[in-house]
C-alpha cells in the first residue's frame, strides 16, 4: 500500500482550513480575506486546488472561569505557603554538610531522592514549621531548599554538575572539604 496518506486525503477530501484560519478562529481574530462579494474570495482554494467556502468565525475557546464554572478545588487540605519570613527557615548552608556526608557514605554517587530523604531524616529535629510548609508548586519547602543547596555546592565544585540527571555525585574537592572540615 504505497499510497501517501496526505496525497490520498487531498484527492478524497477538501481541506477547508489552513493553519492561519484555525488560529484566527480559535483566537477570535478577524478574517483579513476580501468580503463575500469580491471575486478574490470566490477564487480561494485549498491545498488540493479545490474551491473553499467561507466559514463564519467561531467564538474563541473559553476556560472554566470564562464559562462561569468554578476552578477546580485544591486536593490538599493544607494552605500553600507564600514566601517565608526572614529568620524562620533553617539556613541553606546547614544542608551542605549533610548532603556531602550522605554522598560520601554511599559511594559518591546517589539518586537525588535517596539524598533528599536522608537529608530530611538528619535535619528532622532542626527543620522549622516554615521549612515543612507546602509551596504553591506543590513541593515541600525544605526539599526545594535541599535542591538549591545542591546547586550551590555544584557551583563551588563540590558536587559534579555533569552527573546524570537525577543523580547527585560528590567531587574529589567535595570529599576534601569534608575531610578538612571546611564545609
Amino acid at each position: 500500500m504505497g499510497v501517501d496518506i496526505y496525497e490520498f486525503l487531498k484527492e478524497r477530501s477538501t481541506f477547508e482550513d489552513t493553519l492561519s484560519s484555525v488560529l484566527r478562529r480559535e483566537l477570535g481574530l478577524p478574517d483579513p480575506r476580501p468580503s463575500d462579494g469580491d471575486d478574490a474570495a470566490a477564487a480561494r482554494t485549498d491545498c488540493g486546488g479545490h474551491p473553499v467556502a467561507d466559514e463564519p468565525a467561531r467564538e474563541p475557546r473559553q476556560g472554566a472561569r470564562d464559562r462561569g464554572r468554578a476552578p477546580r478545588a485544591k486536593t490538599k487540605n493544607s494552605p500553600k505557603a507564600k514566601r517565608a519570613a526572614a529568620g524562620t527557615l533553617l539556613p541553606e548552608s546547614e544542608y551542605h554538610r549533610p548532603i556531602l556526608e550522605i554522598l560520601a557514605e554511599q559511594g559518591g554517587s546517589v539518586p537525588k531522592q535517596v539524598v533528599i530523604d536522608e537529608v530530611g531524616r538528619r535535619l528532622d529535629g532542626r527543620l522549622t514549621e516554615a521549612d515543612r510548609d507546602e509551596l504553591e508548586s506543590g513541593g515541600i519547602r525544605w526539599q526545594s531548599r535541599a535542591q538549591f543547596a545542591r546547586l550551590r555546592l555544584a557551583d563551588r565544585g563540590l558536587i559534579d554538575k555533569q552527573a546524570p540527571r537525577g543523580i547527585w555525585a560528590i567531587t574529589p574537592e567535595g570529599t576534601m572539604a569534608l575531610e578538612e572540615g571546611t564545609i
